[in-house]
């Protein structure tokens, strides 16, 4: 198994580099079930944001 450096660098890129990518008409009519959690006491990401994007993204 072949170990990547890891730098606080890198790491905090992740989060940024997720939130450009637009992938949701490619699983928009995937039957798939989703599990999605929510934080209850996150103002940004709670249960109704889910909820949201859910409907928005997924058509679910």
């Amino acid at each position: 198994m072949t170990s990547r450096p890891r730098t606080a660098t890198a790491f905090r890129a992740y989060p940024d580099s997720w939130a450009r990518v637009d992938f949701h008409e490619q699983v928009k009519e995937n039957p798939a079930p989703v599990l999605l959690l929510a934080g209850a006491n996150d103002p940004a990401l709670g249960p109704e944001a889910v909820a949201v994007a859910v409907e928005r993204y997924l058509g679910r």
